[in-house]
Order: structure tokens, then sequence, then C-alpha cells
């Protein structure tokens, strides 16, 4: 990967300084030269792929995005904002998705969470993403003649969120991951956000869909403002300005989902960023994510994730 900092892999705005920098951020010499920014926190670098976190609230000024991007960079939200790359329509980025973003690119965030962004951010140089784009659609790289991602974002199922989150807690932490377990940790990820961008290309958003487009975008940022509650299809409905029935028909059709599958999904995943510091309580947990209860929550957990939540956040704590 060419000697460009953390920052400038994703943008380069004006003053920032250059850093010789370790992974854990310790100056150095004779190593990587990165230009770090104060709302990015750098976890790893290797020879092909950086990881980084990004924490920004809606009042910093690196919020709102700029650009170019210079290196492919896989985006994995833990909150919410809305995103537009390169003047095309703009998406909810929200924890089930990707944002992806290929070398050139600007884009544009909007606040969606008080909260502002929070993601982690997995940037690849153009050999590897081409190799994983020739695994999952060869004819991908004979179409677009570069490594490039073929959309600007893709779902993100549960056992790949599960793999980033796990495998961030552990560099955050300082367990001592070897590089190859890092690398394939992030292929497994990208192999399956790349078949989920494949399957997610040549959908066309006509004129026929824009208002339904529209009512589940809304739907999903009060739903995601709305993770800790138990929400009806009334209020939701009443929030997006479309009848009920309208609202169920409208988010299965578009999303391929329920509107109880999707909050389900946002729960789970908000449980992740929970569970460290729930400090054991977790039927406090359960009751604070709107489960009916400390069972109910650690089925559920279980069915997606595998392990019980009581398991999850020992793992994470001793790493």
């Amino acid at each position: 990967m060419a000697r460009a900092g953390l920052a400038t892999l994703f943008w380069k705005p004006a003053g920032h300084v250059a850093y010789d920098v370790d992974v854990r951020g310790r100056a150095v010499h004779d190593r990587l030269a990165i230009e770090v920014a104060p709302v990015e926190r750098v976890l790893y670098w290797g020879k092909q792929i950086v990881i980084a976190q990004f924490s920004c609230r809606p009042d910093h000024p690196h919020f709102f995005g700029t650009g170019p991007i210079r290196t492919p960079v896989c985006g994995f939200p833990r909150k919410s904002a809305s995103v537009a790359i390169n003047d095309e329509r703009p998406f909810l980025a929200d924890p089930t998705v990707a944002v992806l973003l290929n070398r050139g690119d600007h884009y544009r965030r909007n606040v969606v969470s008080e909260e502002g962004d929070r993601s982690d951010l997995i940037g690849v140089d153009e050999e590897l993403l081409a190799d994983v784009i020739a695994s999952v659609d060869p004819a991908a790289l004979d179409r677009a003649g570069t490594a490039r991602f073929p959309t600007a974002s893709a779902p993100v199922d549960l056992a790949a969120y599960h793999l980033i989150h796990v495998l961030i807690a552990r560099l955050k932490n300082g367990y001592p991951a070897s590089d190859l377990e890092v690398e394939e940790s992030v292929l497994d990820a990208l192999g399956a956000v790349l078949r989920g961008s494949v399957n997610q290309r040549g959908m066309t958003h006509g004129n026929g869909r824009s208002k339904a487009i529209s009512v589940v975008r809304e739907t999903k940022a009060y739903l995601l403002t709305h993770v800790e509650q138990s929400c009806c299809l009334k209020e939701i409905a009443k929030a997006v300005n479309v009848s009920p029935f309208h609202l169920a028909h409208i988010f299965r059709d578009e999303t391929g989902t329920t509107l109880h599958q999707y909050l389900l999904q946002l729960k789970l995943r908000s449980s992740l960023d929970l569970l460290p510091n729930a400090h054991g309580n977790l039927t406090g947990l359960a009751m604070k994510l709107g489960f009916s209860s400390h069972s109910h929550f650690t089925d559920l957990f279980r069915k997606a994730f595998g392990t019980p939540p009581s398991s999850f956040a020992g793992a994470v704590q001793r790493a």
C-alpha cells in the first residue's frame, strides 16, 4: 500500500499533521507516514489493509465529508447518517449496510443521529480488492477495467457484522492478532459485502418507486432513533405519513424484510456495542433495548451470533 496517511486513505482535509506512527499511534521512525485526523483512531496497519475507527459528532467540522478518496474503503456504520457519494441519490448508512468508497470518490454526510457518525473503516489496496472481486464476480473486473466496488452500499449480514465487531474490539483492547488472522477476517467480511453488492447491482430506482424509496428511508431513520423503544406499526406509519397497511407492504417489498425483523437487527447489532459496558447486567441491557426479558434477548442473541451474550462480553473483555 502506498505511503499515504490513514486520513489520506479516506480524505485529505487541510490542516492535518503527518506523523510517523505505529498501529497504536506512538511516534516512531522509519514507519508509515500517517496523517491522522482527530476523529480517527488507527487500530491496524498491514501491507494491504488498514483498519481504523471513525467517531464524529454533527458539530465537528469533519462531519459533513469531503474527498477525493485515495484508497478503496469499506465502512461498517455503528451509528447512522445520510450519505451521498459523487452527488448521487443519498442513502441511509446504518448498521445493516456497508458504505463502499472507491478511489476518487467524494461524499457528503448529513445528520440522522444526534450522536453523529461512528464507523469501523477498512482501507484495502486495489490489488487486494481486485482479488476479492474476481472471486465473487469475475466479469466485474472486465466490465470496469479497474478494481472498484460495484455499488455505493451493500447489505451486511449478521455474521459479517459480528466478525468485524469482534476484530475491532480485540484490536482496541490490545489483542495480539497476527497479520494472517486480521487478513482472513477482513477478507471473509469483504467477500460477504461484495456478494451483497453484486446482488444489489442493476436494481433500478425509477420514478414509480421514488415515493416508496423515500418512505422506506424515512422509516429506517425513524427506527434508528427508536431502537431502545417498543414501536407499533401505527406510530411508525404516522411518523412517515402513510397508512399502516401501506407501510408494511412498501417496506417488505423494498427491503425484502419486515419492519419487525429490521428493528430486531438494529437491536442485536446495538447490543454488541453495549455489552462490554453492561457489567454483567444482561437483564438491564435487555430491558434497555426493548426485549421482553433476559431469556428472550439471550435466545435471539445466540441464534444470531452463535454464542450467548455473556460469552461474547467475556471474550471481548479478556481480549
